[in-house]
């Protein structure tokens, strides 16, 4: 830790101790000294006689004494260390060394201070302040900002309760920004969000949560947000590999993104320069707290669509978008981020020698898949080889081969880099058009909690022999692609379901369940709106109960075997199937998982038109 030497402190502290001990400001021992300076560190003349301004019973170090910071009672030799706040609590000048403790309940009236970027782990207090972004508990952060940063927040309860976390320029004052939790970590919400840039001064971070349990919150202090790639005549110059944080804040929609998903879309661009052939990859992701849709376009002329190489459109809010091109010859390159003007994201852009494309572009040099074994494949540098692809218009497709010799289940799972993808399973590898089997898109897809990426997934039910898979797209990307075999499940007996008081019962350990739709009218009233995607207007619904006695994580999955229906969604309800009791659908409308208490919960399995469902509970008991 650095401070003046003892030598100089006393010969300035022997100088002013010639002063009156009433010279103004230092009435009864009062300081007015108001200097930020680093602890320890001071560029003024210490106060007049004054040995212990903080009174804490420990003499100044620069009059003498063991005090390393005299403005705070806090500190002092004998004092405890606490974690995480920044400062040499115990003046042994040491920072936060092991066996540091944290802070009793860090509330507005005691905040912790964070300096620089870390991990912090906060109490929250009952009630602590007025807030309205908030639950019933709350902790407060402290954040000093020596220089403009842009600052990055990541928070998450260890008891796994909602919480959100909001950013204010005085402790108990309105938030300037609020960040709400998602369950986009694998069943434990996290609040996640960013502020692209942020003055040097004091702010404070208060996270509530909707218990006591502890906070961890993790911060991340970086350059400002990146400026500039306002028009075509502005891009943001890119020089190699590099990520950076950039905000759609006061932009316009100047570029026409074709893969951008609403009309209110705005823009920035990006140019690379190019000195060599090279392949280009690049992605955003919200660094936001919602759930806003990005699109990415590569274009070699900013300022006509029509030259687009590459486009990839965000699958899930907080979902990378993503985009990659092969052998891109030398020259200038220009990429545009499309979205709503309130995102924050990270742009990610990877440049490397140019690779030769995965083989499986046709059927005389098609890929082979293997039971339990992904594949991975590319889309970049084919050309359409297979028409009447679920009468989807595609430009770009690959085809594997597989089967089995009896009759059994077959799943494909198709994970694909950039935008939205089709996949078809074909009788013979052939390119006619007349030997569709099965058929599965964007429509039928799911998260997968694990990899916390969209997947998507098409099973059915095949005779013995061989089959083709064909993964087609309208953009080039790399892909993934496995597939496995299981033996069909029975149907689950609904009788009725129709309401809370006859709906299907799903056992404690869950299960896997075949699911027949039938009627084509609403019988569930009221007729739910699940939330994460507009619901059906019409078509069957289903209603299964879950009855929980331990506290449990649990995992839901719907997917049709058949292409009748378009939309299908499966809610969650506590306690009622009452509309008010619907949980919100944090992640997808046909797949979710949320860590839930012991109780009555039921299950809304919704569509748009009679299908056969699978559909997938697994239950597991959490601490």
């Amino acid at each position: 830790m650095r401070w003046r030497t003892v030598v100089l402190g006393l010969a300035l502290c022997a100088s002013a101790c010639a002063l009156e001990p009433s010279a103004p400001g230092f009435e009864d021992g009062g300081s007015s000294s108001t200097s930020d300076a680093p602890v320890g560190v001071s560029d003024a003349a210490p106060a007049p006689c004054a040995f212990d301004v903080d009174g804490d019973g420990t003499i100044d170090r620069r009059c003498g004494g063991q005090d390393c910071d005299d403005r705070s009672s806090d500190i002092h030799p004998g004092s405890a260390e606490r974690c995480g706040n920044g400062r040499d609590d115990d003046c042994d000048d040491l920072v936060d060394e092991e066996g540091c403790t944290p802070p009793d309940r860090p509330s507005c009236g005691r905040p912790l201070v964070a300096r620089e970027s870390g991990s912090y782990r906060l109490t929250p207090s009952p009630g602590a302040g007025a807030l309205d972004c908030s639950s019933a508990f709350t902790a407060a952060l402290q954040l000093e900002i020596t220089e403009p940063r842009s600052v990055r927040v990541d928070a998450a309860s260890l008891g796994g309760a909602d919480l959100s976390v909001a950013l204010r320029a005085s402790c108990e004052g309105p938030p300037s920004s609020c960040f709400e939790s998602s369950d986009l970590s694998g069943g434990v919400p996290l609040a996640r969000g960013s502020v692209p840039r942020l003055s040097p001064g004091t702010y404070f971070l208060t996270a509530s949560a909707t218990t006591e349990d502890d906070v961890i919150v993790s911060l991340t202090l970086e350059a400002p947000a990146a400026s500039g790639g306002t028009s075509c005549a502005d891009p943001v110059v890119l020089s190699g590999s590099t990520a950076v944080l950039a905000s759609l804040s006061g932009r316009t929609n100047f570029a026409m993104v074709m893969c951008a998903s609403g009309e209110a879309d705005v823009d920035m661009v990006f140019r690379v320069d190019l000195s060599a052939t090279s392949d280009v990859e690049a992605r955003v992701v919200s660094a936001g707290e919602d759930s806003n849709q990005l699109a990415l376009e590569l274009r070699s002329d900013c300022t006509a669509s029509s030259s687009a190489i590459s486009c990839g459109s965000a699958r899930l809010g907080g979902a990378p978008s993503r985009l990659r091109a092969r052998a891109l010859a030398p020259g200038s390159y220009y990429l545009v981020v499309s979205g709503p003007a309130t995102a924050t994201f990270d742009f990610d852009l990877t440049i490397q020698p140019p690779t030769t494309a995965p083989p499986a572009d046709r059927c005389e040099n098609r890929g082979t898949l293997e039971s339990g074994t992904a594949v991975r494949g590319s889309l970049v540098g084919t050309t359409r080889e297979f028409l009447e692809t679920c009468s989807a218009e595609t430009r770009f497709d690959a085809v594997h081969e597989f089967g089995s010799t009896s009759r059994v289940e077959h799943v494909l799972e198709l994970d694909v880099d950039v935008g939205w993808a089709l996949l078809d399973v074909l009788a013979r590898c052939a390119a006619d058009g007349e030997s569709l089997v099965a058929c599965g898109g964007a429509l039928v897809q799911f998260f997968d909690h694990e990899r916390r990426r969209i997947v998507y997934r098409l099973t059915r039910t095949l005779d013995p022999g061989r089959r083709f898979a064909v993964v087609s797209a309208l953009y080039p990307s790399d892909y993934t692609l496995t597939w496995h075999t299981q033996e069909p499940v029975t149907a689950l007996a609904l009788a009725g379901a129709e309401s809370c008081g006859d709906a299907g019962i799903i056992p404690p350990t869950g299960g896997r369940y075949r699911v027949q739709l039938e009627r084509d009218d609403h019988t569930f009233e009221p007729a739910p709106s699940l939330g994460c995607a507009p619901p059906p207007t019409a078509g069957p619904d289903r209603v299964l109960q879950l009855q929980l006695t331990e506290r449990s994580r649990v995992t839901a999955l719907l997917e049709t075997t058949s292409e009748t229906t378009e939309r299908f969604e499966v809610g969650l309800f506590q306690g009622t199937c009452e509309a008010a009791s619907r949980m919100p659908c944090l992640v997808g409308s046909r797949s979710w998982r949320r860590v839930l208490e012991p109780g009555t919960y039921f299950l809304v399995l919704e569509a748009d038109a009679p299908a056969e469902f699978l559909l997938t509970v697994e239950i597991e008991e959490v601490s």
